[in-house]
């Protein structure tokens, strides 16, 4: 992530809005937005409160305020459809675009030690997690373009005009600030949905009051309108729209919370459980979490073949993939190694090790509700109580988390604590 800022050439810098940023951090709060995300400092202000450390929790929510400004654009350098942006090694904020560099860098400094080379390029100094997260966000050049470099500066190129390569530059710089006032266009969409969210922490509209444990990447909390008792949400901090999207760090973490969960299901209520993810309409953007619904252990052994009879029976018209209607993802690793992102699915988990996904084609026939209704064909469910579940007051929300916290608590891992 970093800052969205002008700069460029003189036709470039024009056409380009200019941003305001934050002057350089000083306070506290300063110094806690440039370090975190405002989702983590959002996390780390409700531990603080809920710890009674109520100067952290002010110092946190004053760092929240200063990482929302909204005069500050903190875009992301992948794109929505996956791909690296062009805003990575100072490109934009030079105004010259990626790729072939067709003026002449400056010559490192220090490049012989007594008399020895220590030196070739500018990035040899660079540490091996810097070279890595800059092949990650697509900054790093290629072998070909360090060969091409080469042949621009050569002094028997002479086929290259320097107005030539002027004009070049300037037409490959007004693209890159096209693609920065887009990646601005998106963050601030992307704020608003926040905004809107009810599942982000630092939303003005979620519900605090039903979080059950605070994890760095995820929580675990309980649904508005619960289907059956025990009922749990895991939901990633991140506003993402697919557990596919998701890094490795918060998957790792989600993975843990299944596994507390099952615990807690099992020890404490005598049953199984059934993990469900839904993900439809990407473009909307909603926020993925995953449904925890304890099933009795008399139904849980049949879930696999409820599931799997539903899934063939799904999309009957789906005849170009045939053989792809249950993916299997049982001890391969989690649904982002099975499905491709970018894509509509459905994901039912039988525990942590996975279960049978479904690739979503045709997304406007697809029911939202369809493990739900599986689940309640399965448990003798009336329809309400899973298309339309009844929100709970506050009284009913606090009676039950305090219920469920007795449950959890015992098994409740010290690093979550």
């Amino acid at each position: 992530m970093q800052p969205a800022q002008g700069g460029g050439g003189d036709r470039a810098a024009a056409a380009a809005p200019s941003v305001e940023r934050l002057p350089v951090a000083h306070t506290a709060a300063q110094d806690f937005a440039a370090s975190k995300p405002a989702a983590d400092l959002a996390a780390q202000a409700l531990k603080a409160r809920l710890s009674g450390d109520h100067e952290k929790y002010k110092e946190l929510m004053d760092a929240v305020k200063v990482a929302s400004d909204p005069n500050v654009s903190v875009v992301s350098e992948i794109g929505p459809d996956g791909r690296p942006r062009a805003l990575s090694n100072g490109d934009i904020l030079s105004g010259q675009a990626p790729g072939i560099n067709l003026r002449r860098e400056k010559r490192p400094e220090e490049m012989f030690t007594e008399g020895k080379r220590e030196r070739y390029y500018s990035d040899d100094t660079a540490t091996l997690e810097e070279l890595v997260a800059k092949e990650k966000r697509g900054g790093g050049t290629s072998y070909d373009e360090n060969f091409a470099d080469s042949i621009v500066r050569s002094k028997r190129f002479k086929e290259t005009k320097e107005d030539d390569m002027n004009d070049l530059s300037d037409e490959e710089a007004q693209l890159a600030m096209h693609e920065r006032d887009r990646a601005i266009a998106d963050d601030r969409k992307l704020t608003q949905e926040v905004e809107r969210c009810r599942c982000c922490l630092e939303a003005p509209k979620i519900e605090k009051h039903r979080i059950i444990c605070l994890g760095e990447k995820s929580y675990v909390a309980l649904p508005a309108g619960p289907v059956v008792d025990g009922h749990c949400i895991i939901v990633p901090m991140a506003h993402e729209v697919a557990c596919t999207a998701l890094d490795e760090d918060t998957t790792a973490e989600m993975l843990k919370f299944k596994q507390v969960l099952q615990d807690v299901y099992f020890q404490t209520m005598q049953k199984e459980v059934v993990f469900l993810e839904t993900v439809l309409h990407r473009q909307k953007r909603w926020h993925t979490y995953i449904d925890a619904i304890p099933v009795p252990r008399d139904v849980a052994g049949d879930a696999p073949l409820y599931f799997k009879k539903a899934l063939l029976e799904a999309d009957v018209e789906w005849s170009a993939h045939e053989s792809k209607r249950v993916i299997d993802t049982r001890d391969k690793g989690g649904i982002a190694k099975c499905v491709p992102d970018q894509f509509a699915y459905f994901h039912a988990e039988f525990g942590p090790n996975g279960g049978f996904a479904h690739v979503v084609e045709d997304e406007a026939t697809w029911s939202k509700h369809f493990g739900m209704e599986v689940l309640g064909g399965m448990m003798d469910l009336p329809p309400n109580a899973y298309i339309r579940p009844k929100r709970q007051s506050m009284e009913g929300d606090i009676k039950r988390v305090c219920s469920f916290l007795r449950k959890w608590e015992p098994h409740e891992p010290e690093e979550f604590k």
